[in-house]
């Protein structure tokens, strides 16, 4: 049964987060639909692979006509996203739903298109708002990201785990 809840569509630098923070269960249970654009679940998201993100509960998204043509659009404008990230931008700006993505310039297209458009700490925030994680878990997630390599602004991350420890 599909509930009525926000749908949000996910870039891979998200994705990659969420798995190296331990919390991809945790995100599923938060009051929104996670859409995953089937390119970015196809050619991108292999190690882990594309199965792990399904089954903790984030949807596969095809692609309509239209977004397509946006997608041929946003191509031709933005040279800097890589083709499957702008797949995720296209969904977006075409259904109106946010996008959820930590890289700086796919965030900044999206921007130019009027894409409201979030990333990772974004999502630890809603974590803890609702009470999915706890702060500590949050902080642990957020450390365990970090030291896999995830490129979050320093000073929001800072502000975080102070926070949150």
């Amino acid at each position: 049964m599909w509930e009525e809840k926000q749908q949000l569509v996910v870039d891979t630098s998200v994705c990659i987060d969420l798995f190296n923070g331990g919390i991809l269960h945790e995100v599923a249970r938060l009051p929104y639909h996670f859409l995953l654009p089937d390119v970015i679940l196809a050619e991108e998201l292999t190690d882990p692979p594309a199965e792990t993100f399904t089954d903790a509960g984030f949807i596969r998204s095809g692609t309509s006509g239209n977004e397509m043509y946006i997608l041929e659009e946003l191509s031709a404008k933005y040279g800097k996203p890589s083709r499957n990230d702008l797949f995720a931008l296209a969904i977006a700006k075409s259904r109106g739903l946010i996008l959820l993505s930590g890289d700086k310039d796919l965030r900044s297209a999206a921007k130019k298109e009027k894409v409201e458009v979030h990333g990772t700490i974004w999502i630890l925030d809603q974590l803890v708002a609702e009470a999915i994680i706890t702060q500590s878990a949050a902080a642990k997630a957020l450390e365990e990201m970090l030291k896999a390599g995830a490129r979050l602004p320093d000073d929001e991350c800072q502000d975080r785990l102070t926070r949150w420890r």
